[in-house]
């Protein structure tokens, strides 16, 4: 799947990058100053052009924030290629960080997922990415400036336990949360260390998210994908299914609540039975997004 992204950073914001402008034609400024360049990586970066899957696809719009400062208009390639308007001389060191897509700045700092995730390009567009902060110096390599994902990621695998057969319509539907139960937006403040950082919502609007459509995986019949806001989700519907316009098979929040941590990815495992139109979570997973390792959760 391909995207663009146009995101535009406040004026405000990029005012000392635009004093560089009518020096671009030669690269270079007054004093030997050189635009500051850098080669970007997704953690766990896959084979598939998106950033939800861990490539560039091209035209993503990052913020650059330079020493906790001004903020400057950077925009990577397919490769990874940074390039923007930051202009520093030799032997300068600065202290970077990069946020995407830069209208998370626009924002201040509010990120929202969308609740129609079923569409390809609302599913792209809620993922969000920061890089660790790091110390360049002029003329010594940065070497790769990693990013990492800043939400958390659910698949849900759907198995057939015996109301999905015979003459029956195996057309399955999942909405994720209900009411105003789950939190689809929430402010984000960056790490300083580590690779993830921190999230508060308790301003935060709700909505139910219905999700992407993803490949099926092998031995089930369904499986859906979404980006949601880290967050413990407390009470309420957790996951609701529809079978064509039979339903609804409700999961309801397990005791103690659910936790979707930043940067990781729930694996659910789930069952439809014909009796009683229940749903069984037969196993959760965690991890695997941009964090390594995996690791069993406990189900009811």
């Amino acid at each position: 799947m391909m995207r663009k992204i146009k995101h535009i950073l406040p004026l405000a914001l990029l005012v000392l990058a635009f004093t560089a402008c009518s020096q671009e034609e030669t690269d270079a400024l007054p004093g030997s100053k050189q635009p500051l360049t850098l080669t970007a990586t997704i953690a766990e970066g896959v084979d598939t052009r998106a950033t939800v899957n861990g490539e560039w696809d091209g035209g993503e719009q990052i913020a650059l924030q330079v020493d906790a400062g001004n903020y400057y208009a950077y925009t990577v390639d397919r490769e990874g290629n940074m390039t923007g308007n930051y202009y520093w001389q030799d032997g300068e060191s600065v202290n970077i960080q990069g946020f995407c897509p830069s209208s998370l700045i626009d924002n201040q700092m509010v990120w929202t997922v969308s609740i129609t995730q079923n569409n390809d390009d609302d599913y792209l567009n809620s993922d969000l990415l920061c890089s660790e902060q790091k110390n360049v110096t002029k003329n010594i390599d940065p070497g790769i400036f990693n990013f990492y994902h800043q939400t958390a990621k659910l698949v849900v695998n759907v198995q057939n336990g015996g109301y999905l057969s015979g003459g029956t319509d195996n057309n399955v539907s999942m909405t994720i949360g209900e009411s105003d139960n789950i939190k689809i937006s929430g402010t984000f403040t960056p790490m300083s260390i580590g690779i993830t950082g921190t999230w508060n919502t308790d301003s935060g609007t709700t909505g139910t998210i219905t999700p992407h459509t993803a490949a099926t995986t092998s031995g089930y019949v369904a499986t859906f994908e979404a980006l949601v806001i880290p967050q413990t989700v407390s009470t309420g519907t957790l996951f609701q299914f529809y079978v064509g316009d039979v339903g609804p098979f409700r999961y309801e929040v397990p005791a103690g609540g659910s936790t979707w941590n930043a940067g990781t990815e729930y694996t659910y495992n789930v069952t439809l039975k014909a009796e009683n139109k229940t749903v069984t979570v037969n196993s959760i997973s965690a991890g695997g997004w941009g964090n390594g390792g995996s690791h069993d959760l406990e189900t009811e």
